[in-house]
């Protein structure tokens, strides 16, 4: 296990994208976020929701268990996933952190400014891991499933098994859900409560509404009571607890919303692949397919020649860089509409035929 770290900037800042490449503002397609391109339609929200103090948040967690398909006793819910995320690492005593080598930095970023060892893992590499966390080498484990960038999934009896395992430590296994919408084959959240295991959703991917600032903490009731107390009164707001409510609600639009993520995702990969193929070795370059996102892992030189000539046409991607590697990831959010699509296809095709 290594300690390797990547940038962590984050998308969807477009003010820095004018900055640095100085495309008007308004004209930029941000494919940057991993955000859904098609939110939720936002109701409309009684005054009253904004004249009183929000209420307790029964109706939203009710909602949310629903959803998410757990018992309601596991739900607490949270403004943004990323308040669990900082708050965690405060829960336990000092001690030997498993994170993914490739995946959402924060997690990291917070465990180490809490004073954990944190030690580093590659999905493809799990059998390391395992025997990691069957001899005691590691006390927390923490997951991104489906990770971000790489698009692993892992299996979901085997991090039911570790979760028995740290929890007999007294650690416990950490599983961030915020791409699990699209697809619930793996979650563990319908496992929830369950000593040992904590696991975390958001509003923000899946259903694109990431400005609401709404997420849940799926855990055992000593983990809740813990982070309601640090939370204090009053933390999700009345308009965000009315509007989460007819979200999680609305099974009809899940339905729609996964079948067009499922198909844009399909078509965008093999846009992708079919364009950048002529730039590598098959086995020099891989294009993977996320559940909000298209992930492409190239040469650290490539990467950065793709990155830097798709901005300078206005379309901003996240891009990852590798310290202990030489291979760059680019990461593709998904397009919106038939214009956005034509507009990265002939980006990509003008960047390859530039360099070829």
């Amino acid at each position: 296990m290594t300690t390797a770290t990547v940038n962590s900037i984050h998308g969807g800042d477009l003010h820095q994208a004018s900055r640095e490449f100085g495309f008007p503002l308004d004209q930029w397609m941000d494919l940057s976020t991993g955000i859904a391109p098609w939110a939720w339609p936002i109701a409309d929200i009684p005054s009253h929701i904004w004249h009183r103090l929000p209420a307790e948040q029964c109706p939203l967690e009710r909602a949310a268990a629903d959803f998410y398909g757990c018992d309601n006793a596991a739900i607490l819910a949270l403004p943004g996933s990323q308040f669990a995320i900082r708050s965690l690492p405060y829960l336990y005593n000092l001690c030997r952190v498993a994170l993914p080598a490739r995946g959402y930095f924060e997690h990291e970023k917070a465990w180490r400014e809490a004073g954990h060892c944190c030690v580093n893992y590659h999905d493809t590499a799990l059998n390391h891991l395992d025997r990691e966390v069957r001899t005691g080498n590691v006390d927390i484990v923490l997951v991104v499933n489906p990770n971000n960038p790489t698009t692993a999934v892992l299996d979901r009896e085997r991090l039911l098994e570790w979760a028995d395992i740290l929890k007999q430590r007294g650690g416990c296994l950490i599983v961030d859900e915020a791409f699990m919408d699209v697809d619930e084959t793996m979650s563990l959240s319908r496992s929830c409560p369950r000593p040992g295991l904590i696991v975390l959703r958001s509003l923000g991917k899946f259903f694109g509404l990431a400005g609401l600032r709404v997420g849940f903490l799926l855990s055992d009731e000593k983990v809740k009571f813990w982070l309601k107390k640090r939370m204090g009164p009053w933390a999700v707001s009345g308009p965000a607890q009315f509007l989460g409510v007819l979200a999680l609600q609305d099974a009809q639009w899940h339905r729609q919303q996964r079948e067009r993520i499922k198909e844009v995702a399909i078509m965008q990969h093999s846009l992708i692949s079919s364009v950048l193929e002529g730039l590598n070795k098959p086995e020099e370059m891989r294009v993977a397919k996320g559940p909000l996102f298209i992930s492409v892992f190239i040469a650290s030189d490539k990467a950065a020649t793709i990155f830097r000539g798709l901005a300078r046409r206005g379309i901003w991607l996240r891009r990852f860089d590798y310290p202990d590697s030489q291979q760059g990831c680019l990461r593709f959010g998904l397009v919106k509409n038939i214009d956005q699509r034509r507009r990265l296809q002939l980006g990509l095709e003008d960047i390859v035929g530039e360099w070829l």
